[in-house]
This record gives structure tokens, C-alpha cells and sequence, in this order.
């Protein structure tokens, strides 16, 4: 898509980075203890206006837009990812 602005970030210069650490036990006495330790980070920030993100799938080669079933307009979202998250941010 043009006009967005794309910035990818290695861990140690990623602007977010995230951690869970989670305790758990089959027993309320902790007797048996497990770990689940997790690290993420935001590894790409993309920037674009709402249009681009998501929009009306045209029909190929012709200027019509394309219908569901119950007559709804279909809608593409070529950045959506399910590795991903999205934020609005009004200016």
C-alpha cells in the first residue's frame, strides 16, 4: 500500500517490550509449582490512514464493488495479521 510508513525494530530498540510471568499449581498449597515465562516485543510499526487499512473490495477489472450473500459490501484488510495489533489514534 502506498503512503504508509513502516519502521521495523530489533528487541533492544523496540519501543515496547513486554513480559509475563505467571506461578501456577494443580494444588492451592503451590506443593507443585510450574512456570509459564514469556518476552515479546513490538518488532514493526506501520502507520496509514483508515482507508488504507481497511477498504471496499472492488470486483476485478471493473468499477463495482463486490457483495456478500445477504448484499453487504466485502471489505479487505491487507495488513491485518493475526500476529498483530491495531491502534486508533486520533489527531
Amino acid at each position: 500500500m502506498e503512503n504508509a510508513l513502516k519502521k521495523n525494530f530489533s528487541k533492544n530498540e523496540s519501543p515496547l517490550v513486554f513480559r509475563n510471568f505467571i506461578t501456577m499449581s494443580y494444588n492451592e498449597n503451590f506443593t507443585t509449582e510450574f512456570y509459564v515465562d514469556n518476552e515479546f516485543y513490538v518488532s514493526k510499526v506501520t502507520k496509514l490512514k483508515s482507508n488504507q487499512f481497511e477498504a471496499i473490495k472492488r470486483k476485478e477489472n471493473s468499477a463495482f464493488f463486490e457483495k456478500s450473500e445477504d448484499g453487504k459490501l466485502l471489505k479487505i484488510n491487507p495488513y491485518k495479521s493475526e500476529k498483530s495489533f491495531y491502534v486508533i489514534i486520533k489527531q
